[in-house]
This record gives C-alpha cells, structure tokens and sequence, in this order.
C-alpha cells in the first residue's frame, strides 16, 4: 500500500516556494521554507542533479563534528528493546520522516526488530527516501510488510491519521527544528504540530522521540557550522536554480 499526499507542483509549487523563500530572507524562522528543502521536484534544479535528501544525508554522514547523528544511533541501538518493552503492543509502527538509508540503517533497523510490528510504516516527503527506506528494510528483513506514505506529517489532514492507534517513532531532534529561533519558542506553530502528531497517536499510540539536550555551545556550533553549512548553501543554489532569481547571490551567506 502507498498513500500519496503533499501535491505540491507546478505553477503552485513555485508560488509557495517563492513565498517561502521570500520570507526566510526576511527573517522568518518558522519551517515553512525547511519543509521544501527535501522535495523531490528540486532535483530539476539546473546547478544541482540531486535531491535534498541525499545532500542532507551526506552533511549528517560528517563524524568529525556531528556528533548528533552517531550518538543518537548508538542510543538507539543499545536501548531498543528497553524502549519496545516499555511501550504496550501495536501491531503498526509509523516513523515520521524517515530520512533515508543511513538513517534506517543505524536508527530505524534496530526499533523495527525490538517492536516486531506486523506492519511498518515509512513517512517522508521525499520520494527518493522512501524508495531508499523500502531498499534497506527488505534487505534485512525480508518477509517484513513496508508501507509507504509521502505526506508532510505536520499537515492536518495528514493520511497519517489512518493510522492512528499506533506507535510511532520521531527521530532526527526534528522538534529542535521547530522551537529553536534566537532562544524564543514559536509557540503557535510547535503546538500546531505536536497537536497533529496526537491525533496520529490517538488514545491508545504511542510515542519515541528523541532530542538533544547537550547545552555546549562550542560543540553545537562545530556540529552544525561545517556540515550544515554546505548543505544550506548548496540548497539556496537548488532553490535559485529552480526558481530561476538571477539577482541573489548564495555565495554571499558562505
């Protein structure tokens, strides 16, 4: 089964990317521009053949100073089956924005095997990770049911709520990527999302997530300055290319 939603295309898709665009260089933190970044109609982009979800992935694939990505997996994996044991039974397992093969290798393989769903379910809105994610599962657990959804899970009308009763997974610190603006909480919009994320769950789901607590400044500013500097730069290129804007410069923000 595949469910396909968040159809964002053509003359549409450009106006809402524009918007979005227009507003982050004004100032606006909100995600509104991060959620285009992964989508699979900028692989057209004329400067870079790849989509964001493989550039995201390489900039995580950074050990030297990334620590988030390898600390969390090791988290993960020691702590899978104590984190399966404490949840009750769900015969569905839903991961929101899965993220694509490294991730479901080291994170999402081992959470799998400790609940023992009869059915997973991978969220994303790309379709190159999902493809990547059905790829890895099957490779390692072949008799295993992989449902696909391409859906933004912060939308409302979400097909994830088809789901709901089940126990999902939110990996990634991606609530960091909602709250965190010059130390102020956009409210609004972080409950928005959580109040979504509930009526996926519904009474009887469950939630695992996982968040970074390390307080550190030097050591943030390391992990997220090097790898995720080329991967912002290399999407404001995307999104120039795409959008066709001759008069900005993305090399300016380097």
């Amino acid at each position: 089964m595949e469910t396909h939603s968040f159809n964002k295309t053509g003359s549409n898709l450009d106006q809402s990317l524009l918007n979005a665009f227009i507003d982050f260089l004004n100032g606006d933190r909100s995600t509104k521009l991060y959620n285009f970044l992964y989508l699979d109609a900028l692989k057209s982009a004329k400067s870079l053949h790849t989509s964001g979800i493989r550039s995201w992935n390489k900039a995580i694939g950074n050990k030297s100073d990334y620590y988030i990505f390898s600390n969390e997996a090791a988290l993960i994996q020691r702590a899978a089956s104590e984190i399966a044991q404490a949840a009750p039974y769900r015969p569905i397992l839903v991961e929101l924005g899965v993220g694509g093969e490294k991730p479901v290798a080291e994170k999402t393989l081992p959470l799998i095997h400790a609940f023992k769903p009869q059915a997973f379910v991978a969220n994303d809105i790309s379709n190159d990770s999902l493809a990547a994610t059905q790829k890895v599962i099957k490779q390692n657990i072949p008799h295993s049911r992989v449902e696909t959804c391409y859906a933004n899970f912060m939308d409302k009308d979400s097909p994830l709520l088809n789901y709901k009763g089940a126990n999902v997974i939110l990996t990634g610190c991606t609530v960091s990527n909602i709250t965190a603006y010059d130390g102020n909480m956009p409210v609004n919009e972080l409950v928005s999302y959580l109040k979504t994320i509930g009526q996926i769950l519904g009474d009887d789901g469950n939630l695992v997530i996982t968040q970074d607590t390390n307080q550190d400044k030097a050591s943030l500013i390391a992990a997220y300055h090097g790898p995720f500097q080329s991967f912002f730069t290399d999407m404001l290129y995307r999104l120039k290319a795409y959008l066709g804007i001759d008069t900005f410069d993305p090399s300016a923000l380097e």
